[in-house]
């Protein structure tokens, strides 16, 4: 019986859990720019099905010059979904800087909760 019990709460957990784990990263061409230079960068989430993202627009995830930015693809790929946009940017002031950590917002509508992901900082 016990062995049933703790076989039974494990499922849950892992249904709980692993179900909604959402994952997010944005990367860069290179790290060193000159000014003038085109900062490329790829933000991409990934999570199972059940997430719904509020997708942040483009100007408001940096403070540099937005140059363009793609349409926002998705890609279902067993059984995940993979949002990704590329985004190019540029910076005309001397100095050093970073690109900022983005926050991506989303909702589970398995369950109705909504929560933010956050990219690490480049």
């Amino acid at each position: 019986m016990k062995k049933k019990l703790a076989t039974y709460c494990l499922f849950i957990f892992l249904y709980y859990y692993g179900s909604a784990q959402v994952e997010a990263l944005v990367t860069t061409d290179k790290f060193e720019y000159q000014i003038g230079d085109y900062i490329t960068i790829q933000l991409t989430a990934k999570s199972n099905k059940s997430i719904e993202y509020n997708w942040p627009q483009p100007e408001n995830i940096a403070p540099y010059s937005l140059i363009s930015a793609n349409p926002v693809d998705t890609l279902v790929q067993n059984g995940n979904t993979i949002i990704s946009q590329k985004i190019i940017y540029s910076i005309y002031d001397a100095g050093k800087y970073y690109f900022p950590q983005v926050s991506i917002p989303y909702k589970n509508t398995d369950n109705g909760e909504t929560s933010l992901i956050k990219t690490d900082s480049l």
